[in-house]
């Protein structure tokens, strides 16, 4: 079974949860790379065919009808859907069921924007699944330290060829800057080492689509003007083949990661100063079992914190 998102007060979950029901039940949190939206009030189905989770429509920051899946093809990923045709009317408190037969999803009633004027919906829409245009290039996640910018796109419809990726500043032109072949799980993921203190970068991908090229994925990053003590986590997270964790140091003077479990046991420690300022990749530990950590990175009385999930 699976659950994602929910109400708490005047806020919205953006987690996501499976109860395994083989054996003895037992909950297990999901760690997509980046959560979808907030939500609340929504609904959603298992879309069994291609192993994912659909959510849609219900509060985000306000009454909505948009519609994000969970693949479980690969590492958990979140992506919006993008359907054809008209699109229903924004509500949430509904209902949503799988039409297996039909391959579609159905939803029914539920409350609209205009509420309470107009109190309770009573229509009903079907999407049908076979039809869904999916966005091509998904952003997963962008992150600029001093001296380094990271971005990962999460590709559907992969086919195992090259994508180019390009960069802009924010006064200049695209210009390709590499090209890149995306993993297994159509993950595409690009480090600029080639970045100036203090200026402002576009990414995007270009990729070759029914003959023709189209761009997509775009994002904006910052990069800092100063080097400051910075710990991104592990990379990738989660992490599969060792615990490699991402950090920038301000200088060489000495600097500690530390490894612990979430009851505070640790498990692995490294002296990290000597690598100097700037940004850093380093593996901590050796093979960990499957879990949650919290790792920190302690520098001149400075101490920053962050959890990290080990999948087998």
């Amino acid at each position: 079974m699976l659950i994602s998102g929910g109400d708490f007060g005047f806020g919205a979950y953006d987690d996501a949860w499976a109860l395994s029901l083989a054996g003895t039940p037992a909950w297990s949190q999901i760690f997509p790379p980046v959560p979808a939206p907030g939500r609340r009030r929504h609904a959603g189905i298992y879309d069994a065919p291609r192993d994912r989770l659909i959510v849609t429509a219900g509060i985000t920051t306000e009454v909505s009808n948009d519609t994000w899946a969970l693949s479980f093809q690969g590492p958990p990923v979140w992506s919006p859907i993008a359907p054809l045709g008209d699109e229903p009317p924004v509500r949430d408190r509904f209902t949503a069921v799988y039409d297996p037969t039909g391959d579609r999803m159905l939803i029914f009633g539920g409350l609209g924007d205009a509420f309470p004027l107009t109190p309770y919906l009573n229509d009903l829409w079907a999407l049908s699944l076979d039809a869904t245009t999916p966005v091509l290039v998904s952003l997963v996640s962008a992150r600029a330290d001093a001296g380094v910018v990271r971005v990962e796109w999460a590709l559907s419809g992969y086919s195992g060829e090259p994508v180019r990726i390009e960069r802009r500043l924010s006064a200049g032109e695209w210009g390709q800057v590499t090209s890149i072949v995306p993993d297994g799980t159509g993950r595409v993921v690009y480090e600029d080492h080639d970045v100036r203190p203090g200026a402002r970068y576009g990414y995007r991908v270009s990729v070759r689509d029914q003959g023709g090229d189209v761009t997509a994925g775009e994002t904006w990053v910052d990069v800092p003007a100063t080097l400051a003590l910075a710990l991104r986590g592990a990379v990738p997270n989660p992490a599969v083949d060792g615990l490699w964790i991402g950090f920038t140091l301000p200088d060489a003077s000495v600097a500690r990661l530390e490894v612990t479990d979430v009851a505070g046991r640790r498990v692995a420690t490294r002296e990290v100063g000597a690598l100097g300022a700037g940004a850093h990749r380093v593996q901590v530990g050796g093979t960990l079992p499957a879990g949650i950590y919290v790792v920190r990175l302690a520098q001149g009385g400075r101490t920053l914190t962050t959890k990290v999930a080990v999948v087998r």
